[in-house]
């Protein structure tokens, strides 16, 4: 999920990159105070290329009952028209007005593609997107001002900083101190923590990322999970077995999740469960793997890594009893156990200890090449938690 952040630094435009929690609230507001919605026929919707000097912007033509709406057309926009007529909108800059209009004209089919009736979210001068009837919209500034009301006008929480959001390879590439809030017309995401705390575990953590999009362009989604200030290690998990919970924007699907949310902010507006903290002590000092008799071809592959023969078997073993317990392969599995040597993960306690393990995991997990495999091989390895005896 920090990954996730960190492609949003990599990859958003730099207008959609808030510079506090307060810019993010204000300009979300701004967006749903000027927004409005409009229920029409497919068929009262035309469109035509305006040109202004070297500048050319597709039009769009909205017949209502109180005259003709003629708005601008969004990036967003042009993507949904785009799939729905297969015209490449990105050629608007190639071609006449008369050819793109005539286009658009001929492959604008609402009757095969659209339903009888769609809903126009637009501003005064913009069209944003249109949906289906039954779409349900959550606007960012909900979120926001939840997020505000819960977590951070109690003191506790902050947006969080972009240094501690990547791995330590790409650790705040372009120099920005702005936090990871990020609002878009596409979509928005926010990633929140609790402030840093002195718990003689590294600095834990509770993270919260929020993802929403108010153009159905994504559900709407929340995941929370505990992570290691000092070195970005985080851990999916909680005595509560608590997930990504990903909810569409359907009515009561959406109600049920914005009810779930928001309990969930409650329950985050206190400090970390004491039964967190517990497990996460008992943990360092319940071992994972104990010490083995290396067998005979473990001592050769040993001599030829130049390693501890007894290391290299325990090593072994707990590899083996790391993919034995959780989806991980052998070779992920490998992996975590040499992260698990690395001073940053272990805080000084044993590197064989359950928590010395399961930071050794997280910690190898930031080098998966996909986002979700990250995911998938950081909450994989913080299950082992649940192996502590408290």
């Amino acid at each position: 999920m920090m990954t996730q952040t960190a492609s949003q630094l990599a990859n958003r435009p730099a207008y959609e990159h808030c510079a506090s929690f307060d810019d993010a609230l204000t300009k979300a507001n701004a967006v749903r105070e000027t927004s409005r919605e409009l229920v029409v026929a497919p068929e009262q919707i035309s469109y035509e290329l305006a040109e202004d000097g070297d500048e050319r912007r597709l039009v769009v033509k909205v017949g209502t009952p109180r005259g003709e709406k003629v708005f601008e057309a969004t990036n967003y926009l042009m993507g949904q028209i785009g799939s729905h007529t297969g015209v490449n909108l990105k050629l608007v800059k190639h071609l006449t007005p008369e050819t793109l209009t005539s286009a658009l004209r001929e492959t604008w089919k609402p009757g095969e593609t659209l339903p009888k009736e769609i809903k126009l979210l637009h501003t005064d001068t913009k069209l944003r997107a249109f949906t289906g009837t039954g779409y349900t919209r959550l606007w960012d500034a909900e979120i926001l001002e939840a997020l505000d009301r819960w977590l951070v006008g109690s003191g506790g929480w902050m947006a969080a900083e972009p240094t501690i959001n990547q791995s330590w390879a790409t650790r705040n590439p372009d120099g920005s101190m702005k936090p990871a809030m990020f609002l878009g017309d596409r979509s928005s995401h926010f990633f929140m923590y609790s402030k840093e705390r002195d718990d003689g575990n590294g600095g834990m953590r509770t993270g919260l990322i929020t993802n929403n999009s108010e153009v159905g362009a994504k559900s709407f989604t929340f995941s929370h999970f505990l992570f290691m200030e000092m070195c970005a290690n985080f851990l999916i998990w909680s005595p509560k077995q608590l997930r990504t919970q990903i909810y569409k924007h359907t009515r009561n699907t959406l109600r049920h999740g914005w009810a779930a949310y928001n309990r969930l902010l409650q329950e985050l507006s206190n400090e970390v469960n004491p039964l967190v903290m517990e497990t996460l002590e008992a943990a360092k000092g319940q071992i994972f793997q104990r010490v083995v008799t290396p067998s005979r071809d473990e001592q050769v592959k040993a001599r030829e890594l130049k390693m501890d023969p007894e290391i290299f078997a325990r090593d072994e073993a707990a590899a083996r009893k790391i993919a034995g317990k959780t989806s991980l392969t052998l070779t992920q599995a490998r992996r975590g156990m040499v992260a698990s040597k690395r001073d940053h993960n272990h805080l000084g306690e044993d590197p064989y200890s359950i928590f010395g393990v399961v930071q050794g995991i997280t910690d190898a997990a930031k080098g998966e090449k996909f986002q979700d495999a990250m995911v998938d091989m950081s909450e994989a390895g913080s299950r082992l938690l649940d192996l502590v005896t408290v």
